[in-house]
């Protein structure tokens, strides 16, 4: 679904239809509490990496390595990020 359907993927998230905001707003708060000053960060199932790429543009971050299997996911992410 998500190489086929990735533009109705993208309208479900958009529309924070499986709650991206609040869950990537849980994240943040986690981190800011417990992770280590340039912490690393694994994102896996990335997507297009844009929901992680707002939460951590505030934050020190010393690495970012994000997993797909989507190939379109990624090269979205690789633009975003």
């Amino acid at each position: 679904m998500f190489n086929k359907e990735l533009q109705t993927y993208r309208k479900i998230v958009g529309a924070n239809l499986m709650f991206h905001r609040e869950v990537y707003g849980v994240l943040r708060d986690l981190l800011v509490e417990h992770a280590p000053a340039s912490f690393r960060f694994l994102d896996i199932a990335c997507g297009d990496a844009s929901a992680s790429a707002a939460m951590l543009r505030t934050m020190a971050i010393g690495n970012y390595v994000g997993i797909d299997l989507s190939e379109a996911s990624l090269r979205l992410a690789a633009r975003e990020l």
